[in-house]
């Protein structure tokens, strides 16, 4: 009997410790660019935007920087 319950508490015990890690999340990974949208013009007579904007990277970055 008494292994029956210190086998649940166990488990009981284990299952609350992963619940807590589980509520940790990840650092976020900073991004080497950095977007400022400046305008965002409709073109007429098509269903096209026009957009400018200025995209600063990281000094010393040293990777590939992918658009998104």
């Amino acid at each position: 009997m008494r292994k029956q319950v210190s086998i649940v508490a166990a488990l009981v015990g284990l299952s609350l410790s992963y619940a807590l890690c589980a509520q940790q999340a990840p650092p976020v990974p900073m991004s080497p660019l950095k977007r400022t949208m400046l305008q965002k013009t409709d073109v007429p007579g098509t269903n096209y935007e026009a957009v400018t904007l200025i995209a600063e990277v990281v000094p010393n970055h040293s990777g590939v920087v992918l658009a998104a």
